[in-house]
């Protein structure tokens, strides 16, 4: 048999699977196709017919539902012949997943309990390797979150900020000397803020606890001027036990605009005042952060009679890794380079040597 002849034997036997369609898929979408257009109608048809506004806007989510499965399944019925299926034609499953349920049009149509729904579920199986009981956990810090991110003072927050604290002790009182540099952005569009607060103050039966020189800086700006402040009484049981009865806060009583493109850098310094035995300081920031670093030295000439105990509480960080201090030296440095949120930072204790 001549070598020609061998060959086109060849070629009558070969199988050729390079552009074959797999036939019942493709039926599937042609059939899908079909009554997508045909419930289409007969929505129309319904609409045309009732008054009723909730029956029109139910019609309405089905003909959106119903033109987005059109527009794929068309779109898949001219490109399934193009589709190299030489096993198996896993094109339709591929479709449903990633055409339609991974779609925006399709999730923004589904009801709020529906989508709470699926994202239990993705996050069950996508993390927790479908364990519910860390799913629920990890919900119930995602929706701690959400809540705080949702309240109209958390429209901003702080890019970074350093708080740098100098104490120095008198016989009778001691004075901090604390400058607070925020960095601030707005998260989703340039937010206006009418009243800006600076620092809070709690004091009991002594009239010494008090905040002095005060001043405030906006960008270039001084804003010293526009300091205003709003004495309360306070009704924490933990300033009570304490011994703080009053609270005065200090405020900007003028408007000032937060970017969302760049930060906006405001820079607070006073000088607060307080008694000898009062060896307590705590900062915590009012919200979230992305950045925070806090210095607390003792500076005066007493300052080899006290050491410093600290604790740092932050979401999911206790800042373990920062360069902390020396046990015989008076100064902490804490810095938390990840995401910490209202009520979280830092717990200073001077205590006296022996």
């Amino acid at each position: 048999m001549s070598n020609k002849k061998r060959k086109s034997n060849a070629i009558k036997n070969e199988k050729v699977y390079k552009f074959k369609v797999n036939k019942v898929n493709w039926g599937l979408l042609l059939s899908f196709l079909l009554l997508s257009i045909f419930l289409y109608a007969i929505c129309l048809a319904v609409e045309n017919e009732t008054d009723s506004t909730v029956t029109k806007e139910t019609l309405d989510i089905c003909k959106n539902t119903l033109v987005v499965i059109m527009s794929v399944l068309g779109t898949s019925l001219i490109s399934v012949p193009l589709i190299e299926t030489k096993n198996n034609n896993s094109l339709f499953s591929q479709m449903i997943v990633k055409d339609i349920f991974s779609s925006e049009e399709f999730i923004q149509m589904l009801k709020d309990s529906d989508q709470e729904k699926i994202l239990s579920n993705l996050e069950c199986s996508r993390y927790f390797n479908n364990g519910r009981e860390k799913q629920e956990m990890f919900k119930s810090i995602r929706e701690k979150i959400t809540k705080i991110s949702n309240e109209p003072q958390q429209d901003i927050y702080y890019e970074k900020c350093d708080f740098k604290i100098r104490c120095e002790v008198f016989e009778d009182r001691i004075e901090k000397h604390i400058t607070k540099t925020l960095f601030i952005r707005s998260f989703n569009q340039a937010t206006k803020i009418n009243k800006f607060h600076l620092a809070q103050e709690q004091y009991g039966e002594s009239n010494l606890t008090h905040i002095k020189n005060l001043t405030v800086k906006v960008g270039d700006d001084d804003y010293t001027k526009n300091i205003v402040t709003s004495q309360d009484i306070s009704k924490k049981s933990n300033d009570i036990k304490s011994g703080y009865k009053k609270v005065l806060n200090y405020y900007i009583d003028k408007a000032i605009t937060i970017p969302k493109k760049s930060f906006l850098e405001i820079t607070i310094s006073y000088v607060s005042t307080v008694d000898i035995d009062d060896l307590v300081f705590i900062c915590r920031i009012t919200r979230a952060c992305k950045k925070f670093k806090f210095d607390y030295k003792v500076v005066s000439k007493t300052e080899s009679k006290y050491k410093l105990n600290c604790a740092a509480f932050g979401f999911i960080d206790d800042a373990c890794k920062t360069p902390n201090h020396n046990d015989d030296e008076p100064e902490i440095c804490i810095e938390f380079n990840d995401w910490i949120f209202p009520k979280d930072g830092v717990y200073v204790t001077m205590v006296k040597n022996n």
